[in-house]
């Protein structure tokens, strides 16, 4: 399959995003910290997912570790589209499938990995809620998953917004397993 300049297009916007967003959480956080968390990604579309994450932990007594993934759909939550019936043959499924996979756009955050310190200052509610709402600028992005590490984390993560949810998102390959969503 060959990409058409909307496909490229959609993928340096994208890429712009990401970009963006780590922008906005060096920013923000440097300003609150004082600290430069230098946040960076690695990722495409062909690899499902970006991943975002500060590379500077640590300085003067303070620290953050924030790691979180923007996911794309796979490929293979379009073979049951109802316009899939209607195909005649595999070449043509093949060509829808590949079509709406180029137009997809990125669908969920997940948080791997969150932590600050000092602990119990209010840190980390000022950077999830700025972290919720820097994520809205990818205005697909339907929801941001998590599973959290015991009831201490649990706890932080209800009283900024998330709710418990058990499920995983068929969309998503490999499919990530979590018990807390915040839905936009």
């Amino acid at each position: 399959m060959y990409e058409t300049k909307m496909d490229i297009f959609n993928k340096l916007r994208d890429e712009k995003r990401v970009k963006d967003i780590c922008d906005k959480l060096n920013n923000f956080i440097s300003n609150i910290l004082d600290l430069d968390p230098q946040f960076t990604y690695f990722g495409s579309k062909e690899h499902r997912y970006f991943t975002i994450y500060n590379k500077n932990k640590h300085n003067n007594g303070v620290s953050i570790d924030l790691n979180f993934r923007l996911h794309y759909p796979d490929k293979s939550s379009f073979w049951y589209d109802k316009e899939t019936r209607n195909l005649d043959d595999d070449d043509e499924f093949n060509k829808y499938v590949e079509c709406k996979y180029n137009q997809s756009k990125l669908l969920c955050a997940e948080i791997q990995w969150f932590s600050v310190s000092p602990k119990r200052k209010g840190y980390g509610s000022k950077i999830i809620s700025e972290l919720i709402e820097i994520i809205k600028i990818v205005e697909s992005v339907e929801m941001i998953l998590l599973y959290p590490k015991d009831g201490n984390a649990q706890a932080f993560w209800n009283k900024n917004n998330f709710i418990g949810y058990k499920g995983y998102d068929k969309r998503l390959k490999p499919q990530i397993s979590y018990n807390m969503i915040y839905k936009y």
